[in-house]
């Protein structure tokens, strides 16, 4: 009984101290990361977000814009004093926008309704679903918005033409390198030569400016490749 009781004190103790300080960051701050972002790359606020399991998808958080300047946001954060999943939520809450605010959807200036490629398919139910897989590019375009945040406030990479997503699960908010590769093949199919040409072109910028293209369109994605 008295072994039970003195781990419920220490449970309850360990409690407090956890809501009351954010976990221990468990490297030294200036490690290098994928990017120099302290919110989203590195830092005690991601990792005490990251850990916390307030929010069923990580990725939700680091796909989220900040509303206000970083330093702001970290200098909030250092304040809470109580880092509760309850108070996480509140302050992302606060202090970030939705996860892909900044994605518009757009649709592709060469959509058509009616792809050549239907017409070389003569039973019913196959250029059904030709027509279906090919809708889904409507679905799957879009474009990087940042007008209304600071610079260094989002973690999404601009690119000059509007991509495609990597299907359509919802945490995929940006272009991927590998998945693009197959893209390309289905859009050329689609007669989508413009659309194609410019996700193209928006690798050829990703080289010129950052000297490879990353894994996807992400910041914490640049200390890698595919």
């Amino acid at each position: 009984f008295e072994l039970s009781l003195l781990c419920l004190l220490l449970s309850v103790v360990h409690l407090a101290y956890s809501q009351a300080t954010p976990p221990p960051w468990p490297f030294p701050l200036d490690l290098p990361g994928a990017c120099d972002s302290m919110v989203f790359c590195k830092g005690s606020l991601l990792y005490t977000i990251a850990m916390s399991g307030a929010f069923s998808d990580s990725k939700d958080f680091i796909d989220s814009p900040m509303k206000m300047e970083p330093d702001y946001v970290i200098a909030a954060f250092n304040k809470m004093g109580n880092y509760s999943n309850e108070n996480l939520v509140s302050f992302v809450s606060e202090y970030f926008d939705l996860p892909g605010a900044d994605l518009i959807a757009t649709v592709p200036e060469d959509f058509t309704d009616h792809p050549a490629f239907l017409k070389n398919i003569s039973n019913d139910d196959l250029k059904a679903f030709g027509l279906a897989v090919h809708e889904i590019w409507r679905n799957l375009t879009g474009r990087f918005d940042h007008s209304q945040y600071c610079d260094e406030c989002y973690s999404s990479i601009q690119v000059p033409y509007p991509f495609i997503t990597a299907g359509s699960r919802v945490d995929f908010r940006e272009y991927y390198y590998w998945d693009t590769y197959w893209s390309l093949h289905g859009l050329l199919v689609s007669g989508m030569y413009n659309t194609t040409k410019g996700m193209i072109s928006n690798f050829l910028y990703l080289v010129d400016t950052i000297g490879f293209v990353p894994n996807g369109g992400r910041i914490y994605y640049l200390n890698r490749s595919q």
